[in-house]
């Protein structure tokens, strides 16, 4: 018991990958253009840990997780997104479960 339950990675532009002891998922970032990356990856993190924390399920954690991001690097420097331009995103993006 204990130890590391889930990997995140994080392939910028292209998404991220988020692989546990049963499944393994691939999420597509939406095509943005992007203004910055600053804080991409800690609000990706921030929203996987926040989904966990409630229950949600690994999938849509890391579909919300890439929403987060995405929305993050729309706007420039460390400015936050709003959770209407998240929920655009969420709408929008489509995980595939890996057969890894």
């Amino acid at each position: 018991q204990g130890g590391v339950t889930w990997i995140c990675v994080s392939l910028g532009e292209e998404g991220a990958l988020l692989t546990g002891p049963d499944n393994s998922y691939f999420a597509p970032a939406p095509k943005v253009t992007v203004y910055s990356s600053v804080g991409a990856g800690d609000s990706m993190v921030g929203a996987l840990v926040a989904a966990f924390s409630r229950s949600i399920s690994a999938r849509e954690g890391l579909r919300l997780g890439v929403a987060c991001a995405t929305g993050t690097v729309t706007h420039p420097g460390t400015e936050l997104f709003s959770p209407d331009d998240v929920q655009c995103y969420f709408d929008d993006i489509q995980v595939r479960s890996l057969d890894i």
